[in-house]
């Protein structure tokens, strides 16, 4: 059972920086994080809403879906070991 107590004593840290892979395709910002570009980008529309996507890497496709606070930023770490596998 989960208490106002021990919500208290949890600490959440939001929007840290996922650990990345350095390849061709990425560069380094002002901030000294690494920065990947998609191979393509744009907005798909699913049952009248407009959803934006990104595409990385190339073969078999595998779908992450950012939720809470997290952004398309914050999973770019994950994208650059996954899209040597697929895309």
């Amino acid at each position: 059972m989960i208490t106002r107590a021990s919500v208290r004593r949890c600490r959440v840290e939001f929007h840290k920086p996922l650990p990345s892979v350095a390849t061709k395709r990425d560069a380094t910002t002002s901030e000294g994080t690494l920065e990947m570009k998609p191979t393509s980008s744009g907005y798909a529309d699913v049952n009248g809403i407009k959803l934006y996507h990104e595409t990385y890497g190339n073969g078999e496709p595998l779908v992450l879906i950012h939720g809470g606070l997290t952004t398309i930023g914050e999973i770019q770490g994950w994208c650059s070991r996954w899209r040597r596998r697929g895309r």
